[in-house]
């Protein structure tokens, strides 16, 4: 019997596929510690954290991360103190990244080209 699969591809950091906006990320994180926000409270907090991430000391913090769990964490960690988001939310936006269960449902996003693709030639 053939195998299932000739390759497996993997798409660690979302090249490929959408990615979900910081607003979509934070939303079902704002849910799950029962925060109740507006789509104008939530746009506050994404655009403070899209400034956060253009700070020097944001920009060094990405740099320097290894992709490693922790310095991600610390990365992201950064990125919300410098956004004014208290521990308890930036800890949850962090381990986010690691929780499908924040993405937004891929049912609604139309799929990637290349998973249809053939499979005519090896690489």
């Amino acid at each position: 019997m053939a195998p299932a699969f000739d390759a497996v591809f993997f798409d660690w950091c979302g090249t490929i596929v959408g990615y979900p906006s910081t607003e979509e990320r934070l939303r079902p994180v704002l849910d799950q510690l029962s925060r109740p926000t507006t789509d104008g409270e939530l746009g506050e907090i994404a655009a403070a954290i899209h400034a956060a991430e253009g700070h020097p000391d944001a920009i060094d913090a990405d740099t320097r991360c290894d992709l490693s769990r922790a310095g991600h964490a610390e990365a992201k960690r950064v990125v919300c103190e410098l956004a004014g988001i208290d521990e308890e939310l930036g800890l949850a936006f962090e381990r986010s990244f690691a929780d499908l269960t924040t993405y937004p449902s891929t049912q609604k996003r139309p799929t990637s080209s290349i998973a249809s693709a053939p499979t005519a030639s090896r690489w």
